[in-house]
């Protein structure tokens, strides 16, 4: 694994490689990062998992990103980008029947977006955002400060009109290279969250105009309730395309449990390095009684609350800190997140907290933690 910066004209972007020999190309591009000027990369722990040549591209242009597509208005931004995969292309030694464009929300639609600038490839979207204005604006103005910091990186300027403007973007660049493009798409959405009339819709609608080119999007409507939640569905969608994942190495695994969730908090013999970041991998067997669900909490509690915790949520309670639900199932496959350590954090204890107090014997649980 590399980290390196590519040079494009005025620009310089920065990219996270590993190179598999014979293997496919996996580009991974990036969600909003809620938290300005930190624009962290989406999915890292693929670097080391996934069976292929991974690539990470960091949209850090602006606090909170320009979808990889715009700066003030232009697209030379564009064009660096995906110069950017060319050239990445061009080392690994793959053609664009061999690489793969995958993202969720924002990334997914950068993702479509360079496919289809570079006229081929697969992707795999989760919940692409093609009206990019309805999600940064509302009637009011900008939705929140992340959206108004995006429109105007964008578009250079912070105006309600540039709402329209910021629809037609993506859509216009579908309809400009979609009779030309030989790739294909799996996308997922579901019914429960908006996307699918707030967005994909406008998608369906504009290939009934491309009759030859509907074969080529493959859309899944899922029935999860939340956005967030499709990043669940998008890595099994992309496992499943890729082939799964490469084994754990038992050398690198620094905590492993197998054991009841009983009704009493159960402190991990864990010790976590600030700066640090860790995949959690899991199966979670559920009583028949109840096959799916959230049957425990993992929780990570920090001596302050100085800094967050990338791919944990913080919880209200005292007594959770930072934390993940585990979901159980009716099968043991197998589940895994990853999460960073702020290098100023010093952490208290790491513990496995029982959901709503289930009773003992309702879930077996097998989890490891591993440094990546």
């Amino acid at each position: 694994m590399k980290n390196l910066v590519y040079k494009h004209g005025l620009y310089h972007l920065a990219y996270t490689l590993t190179h598999r020999p014979g293997r496919p190309l996996v580009i991974i591009f990036s969600a909003v990062d809620n938290i300005p000027g930190r624009c962290v990369t989406s999915y890292f722990g693929y670097q080391h998992r996934l069976d292929a040549s991974v690539l990470h591209i960091l949209d850090n242009f602006g606090a909170h990103g320009c979808y990889y597509m715009r700066l003030n208005g232009s697209d030379d931004i564009a064009k660096a980008y995906s110069a950017l995969i060319k050239s990445v292309m061009a080392q690994c030694h793959v053609t664009l029947e061999q690489t793969w464009f995958c993202g969720t929300s924002k990334g997914a639609t950068a993702a479509l977006y360079h496919a289809l600038e570079l006229g081929g490839g697969n992707c795999i979207l989760g919940e692409p955002q093609i009206h990019i204005g309805d999600f940064l604006f509302d009637d009011a103005g900008p939705k929140s400060e992340s959206a108004r910091a995006i429109a105007y990186v964008m578009t250079g300027r912070v105006a309600q009109e540039d709402r329209e403007n910021l629809n037609a973007l993506f859509l216009d660049h579908i309809r400009t290279h979609l009779r030309q493009w030989s790739g294909r798409a799996i996308l997922h959405v579901s019914e429960n969250t908006g996307y699918l009339w707030r967005h994909v819709r406008h998608l369906q609608t504009l290939l009934v105009d491309f009759p030859e080119a509907r074969h080529r999007f493959d859309i899944r409507a899922d029935t999860f309730l939340d956005h967030n939640e499709v990043s669940e569905v998008f890595k099994v969608s992309l496992e499943a395309e890729l082939g799964g994942l490469l084994p754990l190495t038992s050398e690198s695994v620094i905590f492993k449990t197998q054991s009841p969730v009983g009704a009493l908090r159960q402190t991990l013999d864990v010790v976590l390095e600030p700066g640090r970041t860790y995949e959690v991998s899991y199966s979670l067997i559920a009583h028949e009684s109840q096959p799916n669900g959230k049957a425990a909490v993992f929780s990570v509690q920090a001596a302050s609350d100085l800094a967050e915790f990338e791919g944990l949520m913080r919880s209200p309670l005292a007594d959770i800190g930072y934390f993940r639900y585990l979901s159980s199932r009716s099968d043991d496959a197998l589940a895994y997140f990853q999460f960073s350590v702020p290098t100023t954090a010093e952490i208290a204890r790491v513990e496995l907290v029982p959901w709503e107090n289930k009773e003992p014997g309702d879930a077996v649980l097998d989890l490891s933690v591993r440094p990546i």
